[in-house]
């Protein structure tokens, strides 16, 4: 179901995260910085583009997935749909870290690290969202802070 309500949105919204990447590397060939400070730029940009993609992703998959009582009589857990959204939302962030690991290599492990939370979040406040029709507030996945 996720797949068919997001088609092809799901590549054209994880454009979005090219943005800060693009500007990181103006900021990159405009300025002389040294190699710790060329890679906190890269690290924040490409953080921002992950946050910035995977919300992108969610809230289509959000809004365009209908909330059916059928899927929830089958035999998967309220975890198990969480964890497939999360892949879901997962896979085009991974492709902006091999982008953001062209500008610097350095920075792409600590954006690979990051990028099961960002997806775990994202797929967790689309259902705790009050204006969505999910009813999964009681979700073992959706940390609430």
């Amino acid at each position: 179901m996720a797949w068919r309500a997001l088609g092809t949105r799901v590549f054209t919204a994880a454009w979005g995260g090219l943005l800060p990447l693009g500007a990181v590397a103006l900021f990159l060939a405009n300025n002389t910085l040294t190699a710790l400070q060329a890679g906190l730029a890269v690290r924040l940009g490409g953080g921002a583009a992950l946050v910035l993609a995977c919300a992108n992703i969610a809230e289509p998959l959000a809004a365009r997935r209908p909330a059916w009582p059928w899927s929830r009589s089958l035999p998967w857990s309220a975890a198990r749909r969480v964890i497939f959204d999360a892949c879901l939302i997962a896979v085009p962030a991974l492709a902006l870290v091999a982008i953001t690991a062209r500008l610097d290599s350095g920075a792409a492990l600590p954006l690979a690290a990051i990028v099961p939370l960002v997806a775990f979040r994202s797929a967790g406040a689309m259902r705790r969202a009050p204006e969505r029709g999910m009813g999964a507030a009681g979700d073992p996945l959706s940390w609430s802070a």
